[in-house]
C-alpha cells in the first residue's frame, strides 16, 4: 500500500514542479482519494445482490452467461443484475437469471468519467447497495473499474493491471491478468469469483433465450462475414462448402453476405442483436468464423461448425457443447470445405449432436 500513498504535500510539490497532464492529475485525485483505504476487505457472508459490469463485446458477453448460471445454480435466491453497453445489452435480456440490465450507451464510455454522470449510473448511486460489484472481465480494464467505483457496492472484485495502475484502488480484491492460472475467459471469470472465497459449483453452458423456434428443418445457415481477416474464408471456399451441403441433402441460406453466382439462395440480414438471436434460432446448423456469432450460434441450442484462422481453442472457444471448432493458425484458407462438411456427421436424424470439442 505504501507505494501508492500520496500525501498532500507530495501532491502539491509534484503539481508545481513537474507540470503534470490531465490525465496525471486524475491520477493523482484518485490516489489522494482512495488515502488511506485498505487494499483489501472481507467479503459478505451472504451474497443477496449482485452487480456484474460487462461494456463491451458479444462473444464476451455470452461467455458471462456462464458465470450467471453457475452462480444462480450455487445461490438460488441470488438477483443478478448487469451493467452494460448498447451494444451486448440485449445479450443479458434475453438470459434467464439476470434479473435487470442498466445500459449506459458506449459514447458516454468513451472519456471513461462520463459515464460516473450518466442517468442510469446516477439513479443507480441513489439504490440499495449491492453485497458484491464485480467487473465480469478476465482482463484489466480502466473504465469497468471507474464504472464499479461509481455502483453503490459492499465489496468491489475485478482484474487489475499487471502495472499496477491507479484504477486498482477499486476492487477490494483483485487479481491481475498473468495471476490465472486457466486460458479461457469462462474459467477466468470463475477464477475470480471464487478468489473471494465464494463457491461456485459449476460454469454450466450459456443459455439464450430466443423468441423464435427452430422453424427450417434440415437447413444451414452460412455466415461468411467476420471482422478479423485472419479468420476470413475465400467466397470461393465458402461457395464450395455450400455446395458440398447441398449434395448432402441440406438447404443453405447465406447471412449478410453471398459468394458471387448464389443469388438464387436466399439471403437475411436481421437488423439488431435480439434479432440476430432469433434468425440463428431458427436453423438446424450454423457454420460461421470465430466472433461474436460462434458464441451466440450454439447458446440457442444450434449446432455450429466454427472457423479460425486463430489460435482461440484454449482461450476463447465457445462454451458449448454445441459447437465443434476447427482451427488453423494463420491459413484460414487451409481448412478444407470438406473438413466443414464432415462434421455434420455428428448430427443425427434428430438434429441433436452427437460428438463436440
Amino acid at each position: 500500500m505504501s507505494e501508492y500513498k500520496l500525501t498532500n504535500r507530495a501532491g502539491f510539490k509534484y503539481l508545481l514542479t513537474q507540470k503534470p497532464s490531465l490525465r496525471e492529475l486524475s491520477q493523482s485525485f484518485l490516489r489522494l482519494l482512495f488515502k488511506g483505504r485498505k487494499t483489501t476487505s472481507q467479503p459478505p457472508e451472504d451474497l443477496d445482490r449482485i452487480l456484474l459490469i460487462r461494456r463491451n463485446h458479444l462473444g464476451d458477453a455470452v461467455c458471462v452467461l456462464s458465470l450467471i448460471q453457475g452462480i444462480k445454480e450455487t445461490y438460488p435466491d441470488v438477483v443478478i443484475d448487469v451493467v452494460a453497453n448498447s451494444y451486448n445489452a440485449e445479450i443479458f435480456r434475453r438470459s434467464d437469471f439476470v434479473h435487470q440490465v442498466f445500459e449506459v450507451p458506449d459514447n458516454w464510455l468513451t472519456k471513461r468519467y462520463g459515464a460516473l454522470f450518466h442517468p442510469t449510473i446516477r439513479s443507480l448511486r441513489r439504490g440499495k447497495p449491492y453485497d458484491l460489484v464485480m467487473n465480469a472481465s478476465g482482463s484489466y480494464s480502466s473504465k469497468a473499474a471507474c464504472l464499479a467505483l461509481a455502483c453503490p457496492g459492499k465489496f468491489r472484485l475485478g482484474v487489475s493491471s499487471n502495472r499496477r495502475a491507479f484504477w486498482d484502488f477499486v476492487w477490494d480484491i483483485h487479481r491481475t491478468s498473468d495471476e490465472f492460472i486457466e486460458p479461457h475467459i469462462v474459467q477466468r471469470l470463475g477464477e475470480l469469483f471464487r478468489a473471494a472465497e465464494f463457491k461456485l459449483e459449476s460454469l454450466p453452458h450459456p443459455r439464450l433465450r430466443a423468441q423464435s423456434v427452430k422453424s427450417l428443418d434440415n437447413t444451414v445457415l452460412l455466415c461468411p462475414v467476420v471482422r478479423r481477416i485472419e479468420s476470413r474464408w475465400s467466397d470461393e471456399r465458402w461457395s464450395h462448402c455450400a455446395n458440398l451441403l447441398r449434395d448432402r441433402g441440406y438447404q443453405v441460406q447465406w447471412l449478410a453476405h453471398r459468394p458471387p453466382g448464389r443469388n438464387e439462395e436466399p439471403q437475411v440480414a436481421p437488423q439488431g442483436v435480439g434479432a440476430l438471436i432469433d434468425e440463428l434460432a431458427r436453423y438446424t446448423a450454423v457454420v460461421c468464423s470465430e466472433g461474436g456469432i460462434s458464441h451466440l450460434a450454439p447458446a440457442t441450442g444450434v449446432f455450429s461448425v466454427v472457423l479460425s484462422g486463430k489460435e482461440i481453442r484454449e482461450s476463447w472457444r465457445p462454451w458449448s457443447g454445441r459447437a465443434v471448432l476447427i482451427e488453423k493458425p494463420n491459413d484460414i484458407q487451409g481448412i478444407a470445405p470438406g473438413q466443414v462438411a464432415d462434421e455434420f456427421k455428428k448430427l443425427n436424424n434428430e438434429g441433436s449432436v452427437t460428438a463436440a470439442y
